[in-house]
């Protein structure tokens, strides 16, 4: 079995993130003694897709960037491929297989799982909702997998195979590898990840997805439940406002770190503010849904979400112009 700690045993409070991959993926670098807070160069991003069909929610067209693979592959060298399992699961000797030859090469393995069927956790029997975890060993005798939770910060759990192989739907293989770039690159990985006129653009546009994201949020609301776990789902998505914030601001302080560049980390700090407004937003959606999702309360909320993303727009906005004049010249 692999001995690794999981990253809320690590890393201080002020940076812990509340997403169970990105925890997975740091415990896996701290161990290897690598970064992956590149990984994050693209999470300022947000896309919100036009409307397909009259019954479609707002929520629906969310489309939040995924950290960058390829990122944590060239500064890091970290590389990690997903694969998607069957829903038949006749994949389940290939998987099998494939832990086996993984462990015994000292590397464990992401794997997906429903955190249904995870009873250290508070969703279990309640709610089925992806989670990740660490394959750190296999006990072929009793027929259990060994499976290391960062999120919840669990050294070790065990789950009978035949649980564990019909719960989890993806899996991902890690290999360590030489970088591309030195993660102390800030002001290469700055230019390619944020400064670039396409990536400018793209940001311009991310506030103008933000934009329509408010106005059809107070249009529509979230759908009327009479129960928070109901609202679980939901709930979920909404996080991912903060913690792309969050994500973003660890880059930052991790930039600010290699440069000594101090407005690297006054853009983090503030980034982190946005994030606390994005926390208290989710909190008060999910209260207006809770109270009959009332127009008069969603439209008071909209101001919020304008000013939210009218100061997270000065706040990029700020930090390109400190790049251009500073940085470049």
């Amino acid at each position: 079995m692999l001995n690794i700690s999981p990253v809320g045993g690590s890393i201080p409070d002020s940076d812990k993130l509340i997403c169970c991959t990105d925890d997975c993926i740091a415990s896996v670098a701290n161990w290897l003694g690598k970064g992956y807070t590149c990984m994050y160069a693209n999470t300022w991003s947000f896309s919100f897709q036009p409307k397909e069909a009259l019954a479609q929610s707002f929520m629906e067209r969310i489309d939040f960037p995924k950290p960058s693979l390829d990122y944590l592959s060239s500064f890091h060298g970290i590389d990690l491929s997903f694969t998607q399992r069957p829903k038949d699961r006749k994949d389940e000797l290939v998987l099998l297989e494939l832990l086996e030859e993984q462990l015994t090469a000292n590397m464990p393995v992401l794997v997906g799982i429903d955190v249904y069927e995870c009873p250290w956790s508070t969703g279990y029997q309640i709610v089925h909702i992806e989670h990740s975890c660490l394959v750190i060993g296999l006990d072929r005798v009793r027929n259990e997998i060994q499976l290391m939770d960062a999120f919840h910060n669990k050294h070790c759990e065990t789950l009978p195979w035949s649980i564990f192989q019909k719960s989890s739907d993806s899996y991902g293989v890690f290999e360590a590898t030489a970088p591309t770039y030195a993660p102390h690159d800030w002001k290469h990985l700055l230019e390619c990840s944020l400064c670039s006129a396409d990536k400018r653009a793209q940001l311009m546009q991310s506030f103008l997805n933000l934009e329509a994201f408010a106005a059809a949020y107070a249009q529509e609301g979230l759908p009327a439940c009479s129960s928070e776990r109901l609202m679980l789902p939901q709930n979920f998505v909404l996080m991912k406002f903060e913690l792309n914030r969050k994500r973003y601001a660890l880059l930052l302080n991790q930039l600010y770190q290699f440069s000594n560049q101090r407005p690297l980390h006054e853009a983090a700090m503030k980034l982190l503010e946005m994030a606390a407004c994005w926390e208290a937003i989710r909190f008060q959606m999910i209260k207006i849904a809770l109270s009959g999702n009332k127009e008069t309360a969603r439209i008071k909320l909209l101001k919020t979400l304008q000013d939210v993303i009218a100061a997270e727009q000065r706040i990029m906005e700020q930090l390109l112009e400190w790049f251009e004049r500073t940085v470049r010249t």
